[in-house]
């Protein structure tokens, strides 16, 4: 690893693994302890923030398996629970044992908790960290260490711990040592040092004091050592004071108990905004009566009812049927069979025209009525009114006068569940729009806190995915500030270069960073005498040729090996233009002509080292070739020449492993941004984006150098004689390789307007006759800068 990557004099208490990969930078220290130390660390390759635990422990097999069956056990419970952060390396060396986890998006409870949070926020965020506990505790893993610094929450039903201590476990039991904040550790754990042998170990019952323990904190602000217990919402404290009992066993017996309890919180502190309408009555039973004689199914009442018979809506006496509805209430006395829709007395037992049970049928529909109510109420509570409205438009439908009451509510709830749409609608898109102005004006902290406050069923795909771009973006800035303040202690101008120009990209109104690449630039940069801009690099090692990994891997592109670039060089910033071409040749070779910006095509090998040799005289820099016995075109271009190589500070065309260690510009992945091919189009001109035609040097992103069309445009001469099998035949570490002695074609990097995303790649190669030309090859040019540290 790298040591311009680490913070400036990084004090640890043991050295950093060797083995840990050159893909990972070290970014700063988090937490050290006597037996570990935790950093945090950004992969280069994949762009994203990562934490690295080390655990000081004796280096052999007892201590490794034990520990690499709990992180499989880990990594095998979180198949179930996706939330969970995954553990991506591991590794073992004489000072201990170390793992690579993904960094949690997020705010940490400490963060969150600036003030008493409302009650129905707090229940919900601790109902969803306790969901994620009760998963832990059924793949065998307890917490143990739970407190506001420790568990994470992106919403108000996201919330999760990190990682348990892997190095405490040792055959799924935990030691009985002390750890993290006391005060927020059960009364067992804090005495676990002094513990008798043969003492029971902590398990979930230490969890449920420390759930409850973190539930006081986020409703009052205080820790348990100041908490009073007049401070915590009446609704709350039955709860809190049975999970922080001293004793194990007073504490609810399971946290699926604890977890019920919240559930039941949740409900009772919802938001009085969706008040229902009142729950219709529960009409009384009939008293069984004995059937009457069944006349047709369309007669009329003709005969009376039973004595004592009154009205099953408001108990009057009926008295005279002929009237056909109650006087008092206005009750029809005829009622339609619920399965056949026949016309009945409502003191007949059974259909005249069925023959069904009237009154099972009523129970029946009554049961079926209050279901749907009940099933309405929930998808209300949870947002999800589409839901609701076929089963009210049911409801609404029901013809019979025992269940006026449930079509009346009804009728009223749907008007509140298409007014609750309408504004719903109204509030998400409202939120989109402040998110999108956030998101536009680079305000991603603003973007995350106004997206928090949209409860979880509202969030759309749309919404979801801008908040993760916000985090991520968060992130990034956060690690591309902590790389420039290092780029800058250490005067790696280069890397520090490429860290502004990405800082920018995400905060493109920062004036400071503005200035600050102004400044890099001037001192990163020189302008030949013929007007044209190159870039200082400084050399290094890089790995050259393609990772087996690669889907488009060809066989001249491998095996990967180490290469030295042992000085610094000025490249050109851009290809060589039609413009400089023809002001320094007096000629232009290119088959499109139609802008002078575009760069020179249709150029032979001699022609573009002819062109070096141009510039260097320019300046009065000796030649670097040598350059006899040449042989023209009609069009001034050169087909064949003698080249020689002097030596000269002059300009001369890249060697293939200085093109390539310039293009990747500190990258190990195929193309210098990534991996990611649907990317190409931002930084190349291919065969995708092209219209099939050249276009003006610069108008695609830069690489982290600050060289422009590298993967794409035109492909570039570079000097070396092109061999297919080289890189079999390459050693380890060598410095800057420059190919055969002689050959027949000469190398060509980087992709072309007409060539596919493949092409594009770092390691790509391609070749040519040194006497041929095409519309698809230019060039760029370079010189051996001073050893001067940038």
């Amino acid at each position: 690893m790298s040591t311009t990557d680490q913070p400036v004099s990084p004090q640890h208490s043991f050295s950093i693994c060797a083995e840990i990969p050159e893909n990972l930078a070290l970014k700063q220290k988090i937490h050290e302890t006597p037996a570990s130390e935790t950093w945090e660390v950004f992969d280069r390759s994949k762009k994203k923030k990562y934490i690295l635990k080390r655990v000081k422990s004796p280096a052999d097999a007892d201590t490794f398996e034990p520990f690499k069956t709990n992180i499989q056990a880990w990594m095998q419970l979180r198949e179930s629970l996706p939330a969970l952060p995954e553990v991506s390396m591991l590794g073992q060396d004489a000072d201990g044992i170390w793992y690579v986890r993904e960094s949690v998006v997020g705010q940490t409870y400490a963060e969150l908790v600036s003030k008493p949070a409302k009650e129905h926020e707090t229940a919900r965020r601790l109902l969803a960290l306790a969901n994620v506990l009760a998963k832990l505790h059924g793949g065998g893993f307890f917490h143990h260490n739970l407190k506001p610094t420790n568990v994470f929450t992106s919403g108000l039903d996201n919330s999760i711990p990190l990682d348990p201590d892997f190095g405490r476990f040792r055959y799924g039991k935990l030691e009985l040592v002390p750890f993290g904040q006391a005060e927020f550790l059960a009364p067992e754990q804090r005495t676990a040092g002094t513990a008798a042998p043969g003492s029971a170990v902590p398990g979930a019952a230490a969890d449920i004091w420390s759930l409850s323990a973190l539930l006081a904190f986020c409703l009052t602000g205080s820790p348990p050592t100041q908490l009073k217990a007049e401070l915590i919402p009446e609704a709350f404290r039955a709860l809190i004071a049975s999970g922080m009992q001293e004793s194990p066993d007073a504490r609810p017996e399971s946290l699926a108990e604890f977890i019920t309890a919240l559930e039941q919180l949740v409900k009772a502190t919802r938001p009085s905004a969706f008040q229902t309408p009142p729950t219709p009555p529960v009409p009384p039973a009939a008293a069984p009566v004995p059937s009457a004689p069944a006349p047709s199914a369309s007669a009329i009442i003709t005969s009376p009812p039973p004595s004592g018979t009154t009205c099953p809506q408001c108990h009057t006496a009926v008295l005279n049927i002929a009237d056909r509805v109650c006087p008092q209430c206005g009750r029809p006395y005829q009622e339609p069979c619920l399965n056949c829709q026949s016309l009945n007395p409502f003191w007949v037992r059974n259909c005249r025209g069925c023959g069904s049970d009237l009154l099972t049928l009523k129970q029946h529909m009554f049961a079926n009525l209050h279901s749907q109510k009940q099933q309405i109420l929930k998808f209300r509570e949870s947002y999800g009114h589409d839901k609701t409205l076929p089963l009210l438009k049911y409801m609404s439908t029901v013809n019979h006068p025992d269940f006026v009451a449930f079509k009346e509510w009804a009728k009223s709830m749907t008007m509140l569940i298409q007014k609750e749409r309408r504004d719903i609608k109204a509030y998400v898109e409202g939120i989109r729009a402040q998110a999108n102005a956030a998101m536009e004006s680079q305000k991603y902290e603003r973007v995350r806190q106004i997206l928090e406050q949209v409860p979880r069923p509202l969030l759309d795909d749309a919404l979801r995915q801008q908040y993760v771009d916000a985090e991520e973006a968060l992130t990034e800035v956060d690690s591309l500030i902590r790389e420039i303040r290092n780029a800058i202690s250490t005067k790696q101008y280069s890397q520090l270069l490429s860290c502004v120009q990405r800082y920018l990209e995400l905060k493109a109104n920062d004036p400071e960073a503005q200035n600050l690449q102004r400044k890099i630039e001037k001192l990163t940069t020189t302008t030949s005498a013929t007007g044209m801009k190159l870039r200082r690099i400084p050399g290094g090692r890089f790995y050259m040729g393609s990772h087996e990994s690669d889907e488009y891997l060809r066989n001249n592109e491998h095996p990967q090996h180490k290469v030295i670039i042992p000085h610094n060089l000025f490249v050109g910033v851009y290809l060589v233009t039609q413009a400089q071409f023809q002001e320094l040749m007096d000629y232009n070779p290119s088959i499109v002509l139609e802008n002078e910006e575009c760069p020179v095509e249709g150029v032979t090998w001699y022609s573009a080292i002819e062109f070096c040799n141009k510039m260097s005289e320019a300046e009065s820099l000796p030649p670097f070739y040598g350059i006899k016995a040449v042989r023209r075109r009609m069009n001034k271009s050169i087909e064949g020449a003698k080249v020689t190589i002097l030596g000269g500070e002059g300009y001369r065309l890249p060697t293939e492993a200085e093109w390539e260690y310039a293009c990747r510009a500190g990258s190990i992945s195929p193309w210098c941004f990534g991996d990611q091919v649907m990317d190409v189009g931002h930084y190349a001109w291919y065969y995708e984006n092209s219209s099939m035609e050249t276009h003006p040097v610069g108008q695609r992103k830069p690489n982290a150098w600050g060289l422009f069309d590298m993967h794409g445009n035109v492909m570039e001469w570079c000097y070396d004689w092109y061999d297919d099998l080289l890189y079999q035949q390459s050693g380890e570490e060598e410095e800057n390789p420059t190919g055969p002695a002689d050959g027949i074609s000469k190398v060509l990097r980087g992709g072309a307007w007409q060539f596919g995303a493949e092409a594009t790649r770092c390691a790509y190669r391609n070749s040519s006759a040194p006497e041929a030309v095409a519309g698809v090859i230019g060039f760029r040019v370079c010189r051996n800068a001073d050893d001067e540290a940038m």
